[in-house]
């Protein structure tokens, strides 16, 4: 059972979302013969992700967020039957503005 954000709010575990579903997006564009654009679009959106705000620690307020990404709005649209993988993008993407806040962990 996946454990929401909310519930464990500290950097390791943000990292560790992030991390598993970098692997599935990863997964997910390499594994079709064509460039998906929406695949393309959510793995590099992560790898932005990562660097920006984990690794750099940006802080971004609400708007800022949702001007640069947009993988709430993909997971709300196309993952609905993704299971955990779906609630990992909305939890990364809400968590964009709370990271700098977040205890280690």
């Amino acid at each position: 059972m996946y454990t929401r954000l909310e519930d464990n709010m500290t950097r390791k575990y943000y990292q560790e979302i992030l991390e598993a579903a970098i692997k599935q997006a990863k997964a997910e564009k390499d594994g079709c013969g064509e460039q998906v654009p929406m695949y393309v679009s959510v793995y590099n959106q992560l790898l932005d992700i990562k660097k920006n705000v984990v690794e750099k620690k940006r802080a971004y307020t609400y708007e800022q967020a949702s001007k640069r990404y947009s993988i709430g709005v993909i997971a709300a649209r196309n993952y609905e039957d993704a299971g955990d993988y779906q609630s990992h993008l909305f939890d990364i993407y809400w968590g964009i503005r709370y990271y700098p806040m977040m205890n280690e962990g």
